[in-house]
């Protein structure tokens, strides 16, 4: 009876250290582990394959390999630390299509600012591309130019949340505006530098700016009863906003 006892506790503690050692085992795995947290909230562990920030996430989770688009996650939090990988970061090898509306203001007067532009974000560092729009410095008939201009853009952090200095360049047109009594205009260079902060996530980004617009033009005028030429350069401060994806 003695031994039946000894034999039953002797099984009891070797299942027990069994049982201990695979728990141990178990939760070692597990803190060697990969964890990817979804913006949506959900957390995926497994073993982390490789992620490209402009692109997708490969996890490998019991086996499987499940791929996610980068847009779709939050942050990575790496096996055996606390470090995070934040990968919401610019994105890429790409195309951004900007609109922006900008108040131009002096002294002088008030006019404001309508433009289109297409960039390729070819680094965080290095953004290029064209744009067109229309401006009036004025606020009345016959002021108004159109801008064709080339545009360079580096963010300073790469996140989707950055400060950015842009430069805009190009030749602004004018049409002659009978009704205001313009026999002959022609329009000049635009030179257009800004500094601003971009906000949102990977999809749709709304920006802030504040920079400097330098627009020369030329007009002749003729009422009637005297004729005269305006040579013009307009120096305005420009704040506005964008919006970009």
């Amino acid at each position: 009876m003695k031994n039946l006892f000894r034999t039953v506790c002797l099984l009891f503690v070797c299942t027990l250290m069994i049982q201990t050692v695979a728990y141990a085992q178990s939760e070692t795995k597990k803190s060697e582990e990969t964890v990817v947290v979804l913006k949506s909230g959900s957390k995926l562990q497994g073993k982390l394959i490789s992620y490209d920030p402009n692109t997708e996430v490969e996890i490998e989770i019991l086996g499987r390999l499940l791929t996610l688009p980068s847009s779709e996650v939050k942050r990575i939090v790496m096996p055996t630390s606390s470090r995070n990988i934040n990968i919401s970061r610019i994105q890429t090898k790409k195309i951004y299509h900007r609109t922006n509306v900008g108040i131009l203001s002096n002294d002088n007067g008030n006019g404001i600012s309508l433009n289109y532009s297409a960039l390729y974000q070819h680094s965080r560092w290095l953004a290029v591309g064209l744009g067109a729009g229309i401006d009036n410095y004025y606020f009345q008939r016959g002021r108004n130019v159109y801008p064709i201009f080339t545009e360079i853009k580096s963010y300073l952090v790469d996140g989707n949340s950055s400060p950015y200095v842009s430069l805009k360049s190009g030749y602004g047109f004018i049409a002659t505006n009978a009704e205001e009594n313009q026999t002959n205009t022609k329009g000049g260079m635009i030179i257009n530098p800004t500094f601003g902060y971009r906000l949102g996530s990977s999809g749709v980004f709304m920006d802030f700016y504040i920079g400097f617009r330098f627009q020369s033009a030329e007009y002749e005028v003729n009422n009637g009863w005297s004729k005269s030429h305006q040579d013009i350069q307009w120096n305005r401060i420009e704040t506005g906003i964008g919006i970009s994806f």
